[in-house]
């Protein structure tokens, strides 16, 4: 499936705004309309590395092939792969139970565990994720390589 798949398009469900506890939303600059070229433009930006800013020691590395690689510097052992891509509510993914219109979403598979993240912010300095299976909680990143 492609980083862009998503299954048919299914009513954007407001349980969602609720799980935010009046939590800042993802804003209108990293919303996408629904259509395909602006998460195109989104999955383009998140080509590359990212540093948490929360852990310096953390780094996500996003590949055009659709493949993510998370590594922890000094722990081989803690590095996982997993299989990524984007959507919204037009072509929603059935795990998620709720999404918002007008949101892009990042789905991150490792095959035995799927995470979701509704995408808060995504330039070509700055990457936030909000945890949208997770009452949501926020993860930052800077770039450190990358287009």
């Amino acid at each position: 499936m492609s980083i862009l798949g998503g299954l048919a398009a299914q009513p954007a469900d407001s349980a969602l705004r609720d799980r935010y506890d009046g939590a800042e939303l993802p804003s209108a600059a990293a919303s996408a309309p629904e259509s395909g070229s602006s998460t195109t433009a989104i999955a383009q930006t998140l080509i590359g590395t990212w540093q948490s800013e929360g852990n310096s020691r953390f780094t996500r590395t996003f590949a055009v092939d659709g493949s993510v690689t998370d590594r922890y510097e000094g722990d081989e052992s803690s590095t996982s792969k997993a299989k990524w891509r984007l959507f919204t509510a037009k072509d929603r993914d059935p795990l998620l139970d709720s999404v918002v219109a007008g949101v892009t979403y990042l789905r991150m598979d490792n095959g035995s565990d799927v995470t979701f993240y509704a995408i808060v912010k995504a330039d070509r300095r700055r990457l936030q994720l909000r945890y949208a299976d997770r009452r949501g909680f926020m993860v930052k990143f800077r770039r450190v390589s990358g287009p």
